[in-house]
């Protein structure tokens, strides 16, 4: 599940929450389409995660290196399950979300 919210004219919070798996990536991707481009910082937050896999984290990182192209600043808080920051760190998926 991913709720947006317009915190002023220049910053969006986006939070990702729930089931975060290749079950749902297709509802995830078409949420994340709405999201307004034009304002300027991007807090994003993944909490409160039931289930996730590679797929959300693919897309996710595809998202904010689009945002990081744009001049968006990103600020990415993962607050994960023991089990789910595993699959986040050793996959490699953690250093690549913080450079890109």
């Amino acid at each position: 599940m991913l709720e947006i919210k317009k915190v002023n004219k220049s910053k969006m919070k986006l939070v990702f929450s729930g089931d975060l798996s290749i079950s749902e990536i297709g509802e995830i991707y078409d949420a994340m389409k709405g999201v307004d481009l034009e304002v300027d910082i991007f807090d994003i937050l993944v909490n409160n995660v039931e289930m996730t896999d590679l797929s959300f984290f693919q897309v996710l990182m595809a998202f904010i290196k689009e945002l990081k192209n744009r001049k968006k600043v990103v600020k990415l808080d993962m607050q994960l399950g023991e089990e789910f920051d595993r699959i986040y760190k050793r996959t490699g998926i953690e250093g690549e979300l913080k450079k890109n």
